[in-house]
């Protein structure tokens, strides 16, 4: 499991960093923020539909123009959602880790 919070990564000791994916780290941001789908969609410069199958996970991993706007919607790095996806590791994307129990 992983929780983002700004820059720092929480990670469990052992963990296979970003299991969830990047449409589930997507879909917790958009909640945290208050958004609904068609709002980040919007914000972004994609359909709805599309958000969908993203935060669903049947695309696994949105180009990098894709990820940037979505990034910058959320307010996060697109290196964040690379991480979320798994493409790069916490310690690879030069991001404090921080174990949790």
């Amino acid at each position: 499991m992983v929780t983002c919070l700004s820059t720092v990564v929480r990670v469990r000791e052992n963990a296979v960093v970003n299991a969830d994916g990047i449409g589930d780290y997507i879909r917790d941001r958009r909640g945290e923020l208050g958004l609904v789908q068609s709002e980040l969609a919007d914000r972004a410069g994609i359909a709805r539909p599309h958000l969908s199958e993203i935060e669903r996970g049947r695309i696994a991993l949105p180009n990098a123009d894709l990820r940037r706007r979505l990034a910058a919607a959320l307010g996060v790095s697109h290196v964040q959602l690379l991480v979320a996806a798994g493409e790069l590791t916490a310690a690879e994307a030069g991001m404090p880790t921080v174990p949790v129990d």
